[in-house]
């Protein structure tokens, strides 16, 4: 109840605290004489939950860019990747058709022969 009386008394200086604390004789001692050791205003700390709001709230822009940017990103690299595979299949094809020419001039010759 010691904290509960002093919080009391923060906020109603003119009171008098609701359940004032026993001293270790039995005697209570008056909430009105200051404690030097104790601030006369207290701030709470940012919590967890609430920084990682703030965090989150403050840079939803910047992350949607950089998602979009990713995105992009891996359209083109997607796009280079197909154009190389065509290019590499024409030229394979193009290696194919001129060996299957080839072969066939040879199997001419050789019947020719």
């Amino acid at each position: 109840m010691k904290w509960n009386a002093w919080l009391a008394s923060l906020e109603t200086r003119d009171a008098p605290p609701i359940d004032p604390p026993l001293t270790m004789g039995g005697h209570t001692e008056h909430m009105n004489q200051q404690d030097d050791s104790v601030p006369t205003s207290i701030i709470r700390p940012l919590g967890r939950d609430k920084a990682k709001k703030l965090r989150t709230s403050s840079s939803t822009a910047s992350n949607s860019t950089a998602y979009l940017e990713m995105l992009q990103k891996f359209q083109e690299d997607r796009v280079k990747y197909e154009q190389q595979i065509v290019a590499s299949a024409s030229e394979e094809s193009k290696i194919k058709i001129n060996l299957k020419e080839r072969l066939v001039k040879a199997t001419e010759e050789s019947l020719r022969l």
